[in-house]
């Protein structure tokens, strides 16, 4: 009885791994939907977003900008801290006297609870940079900017998020130039466009 006990058990480990490879990672493994090359400018976006300070944003409030984007929730202890800890990178590998020429923005995939109020109280607990910004938006909003960005997420049962790993570079006009997808892979890359970007007339 203990031998067949152990079986089921085994089973039912085997189970859940599965269902978890065929879920989850097609959802952290995505591609983007929108190249570099693509015509289309998040400045033609029309959601509207607040920020943890209070104040709003909409896609055109970013022309002329360059922008480093990527998604997070706030209760996230896995990847999301390091998705911060990498933006902070990115930033950082700048030469300073272009680093406050970059707009960090941050927005968060689970809007129910990142209420502006609870991304201040996080953006505070985390020690971040001032003047990154930290999004709340509508729950259709939010899926629109995961499928522009080619972030992919999911809920999962247990209120956590399974969830790509994407750092997007906005170039002036709105138009996508470039997209690191892992951690801590390809920030040379990353950190060139942007400098060319901001040496762009």
């Amino acid at each position: 009885m203990r031998i067949l006990a152990s079986v089921a058990r085994a089973m039912s480990r085997l189970k859940l791994w599965v269902l978890i490879f065929i879920v989850v990672l097609p959802v952290v493994t995505a591609q983007p939907l929108m190249g570099k090359d693509s015509k289309g400018s998040l400045h033609e976006l029309t959601s509207v977003w607040k920020d943890q300070n209070g104040k709003t944003f909409q896609w055109k409030d970013a022309q002329g900008r360059v922008l480093l984007v990527s998604m997070v929730y706030t209760s996230c202890q896995q990847t999301c801290p390091l998705i911060m800890s990498e933006m902070s990178a990115l930033q950082k590998s700048l030469p300073a006297a272009l680093q406050d020429k970059v707009d960090v923005l941050l927005f968060s995939m689970d809007p129910k609870r990142d209420t502006p109020e609870r991304l201040k109280a996080y953006a505070t607990e985390r020690k971040l940079n001032p003047n990154w910004r930290l999004f709340n938006g509508a729950e259709d909003d939010v899926l629109e900017l995961g499928t522009v960005l080619g972030f992919r997420y999911k809920k999962m049962e247990t209120g956590d998020f399974a969830h790509s790993n994407i750092f997007t570079v906005v170039d002036q006009k709105g138009q996508m130039q470039h997209q690191q997808l892992e951690l801590f892979k390809g920030r040379a890359d990353t950190v060139a466009v942007m400098q060319n970007l901001l040496k762009t007339p």
